[in-house]
């Protein structure tokens, strides 16, 4: 398997405290609505299963 670059790895470190946040105040959310929170909200073009893998971890 190939190694995550530095970039990803900031990217998807940031992405984390994004979620964390939003499950904080909205706690029964699933991977869904954190989605469309970052996408309609936030404005953040992400694929849905990478919250899905972001929120299993």
């Amino acid at each position: 398997m190939r190694k995550k670059s530095d970039s990803v790895i900031l990217r998807n470190e940031h992405l984390v405290i994004k979620i964390k946040d939003i499950k904080g105040e909205h706690p029964f959310w699933g991977y869904r609505r954190v989605w469309a929170y970052l996408r309609y909200i936030d404005g953040l073009i992400v694929n849905k299963k990478r919250i899905y893998r972001l929120m299993r971890e």
